[in-house]
């Protein structure tokens, strides 16, 4: 395993101490190569984090921002997570940055993802920063347990950087990361909030079993530090 876990008596500890984390990541790829990198995930438990980050006064026009996962909806759905994204960061100091998003023809989601991989490809290379969050299934980004897509994600070399994979439950066409670009960035967040999330997550760390608990792929690795950030 190679993981570090910080844990906060309450969220707003969590998320100050976060939102620093970020920043320093991207000021430093900023400072060394002109430009960051910085791919989000979406839901509910991120958005206030978020709304934070666009008060932080940096270069946010050399600041490229994408998606971990998407849901397969348009932009304005309530489901969708560029428009929840969009809303709580592209506010504040973070109006100047640069978004990419994973949903460009909802009609046809071969064509879809056709497009989302030629417009991401700059984050093929890794990113400055990932945050990542994790469901109560055990699925981090849009790869989830007994989903042979996710599956084949989750491993080297098998599947483009970005592929699409189903959820148990709907929307149930996602798009998402593979495992091996999300581990190819610099630094790698994981924030989750919960004792029941924290079980999930202590099942994970027992065993390697990514077809029960893909976040356990993740947890199980050598390639890079994981960095989670959990508040009861």
């Amino acid at each position: 395993m190679n993981l570090s876990t910080r844990i906060f008596l309450d969220v707003h500890l969590l998320e100050v101490n976060l939102v620093e984390r970020i920043s320093k990541a991207l000021i430093k790829d900023i400072d060394q190569n002109g430009k960051a990198y910085l791919l989000l995930s979406g839901g509910s438990t991120p958005m206030n984090l978020y709304t934070l980050l666009s008060n932080v006064d940096l270069s946010w026009g050399k600041v490229f921002v994408g998606l971990v996962d998407e849901r397969f909806v348009s932009i304005k759905d309530s489901f969708s997570n560029e428009r929840m994204v969009k809303q709580a960061l592209l506010q504040n100091f973070a109006t100047r940055a640069n978004f990419i998003g994973l949903v460009y023809d909802t009609n046809n989601i071969e064509l879809n993802l056709a497009e989302s991989i030629k417009r991401n490809k700059l984050f093929f290379d890794g990113a400055s920063c990932v945050l990542l969050g994790m469901g109560g299934d055990g699925h981090t980004a849009s790869l989830f347990p007994e989903d042979i897509k996710s599956i084949l994600a989750l491993k080297c070399g098998v599947t483009p950087s970005l592929v699409n994979t189903k959820a148990p439950s709907g929307p149930i066409d996602r798009i998402t990361f593979n495992k091996e670009t999300i581990l190819k960035s610099k630094t790698i967040l994981l924030y989750f909030r919960g004792d029941e999330k924290m079980q999930v997550f202590s099942k994970a760390k027992l065993k390697k079993n990514p077809e029960k608990f893909p976040v356990s792929s993740f947890i199980h690795q050598n390639q890079r530090l994981v960095e989670v950030f959990w508040t009861f």
